[in-house]
């Protein structure tokens, strides 16, 4: 939820864009879709509209990568309760526990994220451990959401290559999906090879989908997936942004559908939870609503104007995605989704255009910052132009943060969310 809600709520038409935003964060709140999709009843495990009966195994087991992993471990394993046998959840913060409440059998682990660190190694060796000694009686539930694929990070070699690859091809604004295809011929556990580790134990896999796609596979690289790529189409990526393959440990992955034949892939929870509650939310501020994509790419300082340019008065537009950031130069702080903003700011200055607001943001609340984005209307343009701010000076030095921390319209927001990709929200009054 908002953090700072009345300091932002300043016309109404910014306090109506504000409780469109706050029914997002309820759609995808991680405490509130664990007790709404899953639940135990006698033995019988359900989770979403599976089955499975725990008197068939002898022994249960959590494994988690990813950031919310934590907090879904923890209302699993309530769940669960005495029939978890053991497990380890790497997430970059601990679940928020209430004292009096008991804390399952599960160990918490904090690694580090955008970038791997040797925490990440350590958390990844001793999960490595667990999964290798399972059997063909023992159930193992994967937790996979938004940055698993740094955080599984499993070696100095796979660091190493992680953190080269990331820097290139991210400042290239190279999609998630030629990004994530690349990463999963690194390591120990993408492209499948968590998969082939728990082999013969059943797996399910409950996937939280952060990529501007449906495609489950490229969720943290794809842990329990085969893969279908080669470590030849990882290398012709590379080749393609002007690295050399053979700097890096290119692994193939695990191609026998034995590995896969007993694991479960279930889509948990996605951007449309939250679309779908800010659609209802929208129409109770009597807007007529429009969807523009659940799949928004491209350069994050142009995605907003392009989707503002077909706006009406009296319409919401619901967009959803993972914009890219194309970084020339790096002088400044802020996400993509404060330069989406910002950028929109920029180009609707000198037009004239009134009673507006967009928003965007992230479903974590962490737009690589501690904000989650921002708001951009009338009132940012007045006061920008009161504090003589340049908008071009601090787009083109990639500085939203401190542009709109100069102007008071940073959107702050709890961690008690799924990371299921970034949401927009244009007005026009």
């Amino acid at each position: 939820m908002i953090t700072n809600f009345k300091e932002l709520a300043t016309t109404p038409l910014r306090e109506k864009a504000l409780k469109i935003i706050n029914a997002a964060y309820d759609g995808i709140d991680i405490k509130k879709l664990t007790t709404e999709r899953i639940c135990l009843i006698g033995d019988e495990l359900h989770i979403l509209e599976n089955k499975y009966n725990l008197k068939e195994y002898f022994r249960v087991f959590i494994v988690g990568f990813g950031k919310g992993s934590a907090d879904l471990a923890f209302s699993l394993g309530k769940i669960l309760s005495w029939r978890l046998s053991d497990g380890i959840v790497l997430d970059v913060r601990k679940p928020a526990i209430p004292w009096f409440e008991t804390i399952p059998n599960i160990e918490f682990l904090v690694g580090s994220h955008p970038l791997p660190s040797s925490k990440n190694i350590a958390a990844a060796t001793k999960i490595e451990k667990l999964v290798d000694n399972l059997t063909r009686r023992d159930l193992l539930i994967v937790l996979i959401c938004g940055g698993g694929s740094i955080l599984s990070c499993s070696s100095f070699q796979e660091m190493s290559d992680l953190i080269f690859t990331d820097e290139i091809l991210t400042r290239a604004a190279a999609p998630i999906e030629k990004i994530n295809l690349v990463r999963k011929h690194f390591g120990l556990f993408k492209g499948g090879n968590l998969a082939h580790l728990a082999y013969p134990a059943k797996v399910v896999s409950l996937i939280v989908n952060d990529v501007p796609s449906e495609d489950l596979s490229l969720v943290a690289s794809g842990l329990t997936f085969k893969d279908l790529s080669t470590k030849k189409d990882a290398a012709t990526i590379l080749m393609d942004y002007g690295l050399n393959p053979f700097r890096f440990n290119l692994l193939e992955t695990p191609k026998d559908d034995m590995f896969f034949s007993n694991v479960d892939n279930l889509l948990f929870s996605s951007n449309r939870d939250a679309v779908s509650l800010m659609k209802k939310e929208a129409v109770n501020e009597e807007f007529k609503v429009k969807v523009e994509t659940l799949n928004l790419t491209g350069e994050a300082k142009d995605s907003l104007s392009k989707i503002y340019s077909s706006i009406n008065s009296g319409e919401a537009i619901i967009a959803s995605g993972e914009t890219t950031v194309k970084i020339k130069k790096y002088f400044g702080k802020g996400g993509r989704n404060q330069e989406a903003v910002l950028g929109f700011l920029k180009s609707i200055k000198n037009t004239g255009e009134k009673n507006f607001l967009v928003a965007s943001f992230t479903s974590d609340a962490r737009d690589n910052s501690e904000a989650a984005g921002a708001i951009g209307d009338e009132e940012v343009l007045k006061k920008s132009a009161k504090l003589n701010l340049s908008l071009k000076t601090f787009l083109d030095d990639h500085d939203s943060f401190d542009f709109f921390s100069r102007t008071g319209d940073l959107l702050y927001a709890s961690d008690s969310s799924f990371n299921v990709s970034d949401l927009m929200l244009l007005l026009k009054e």
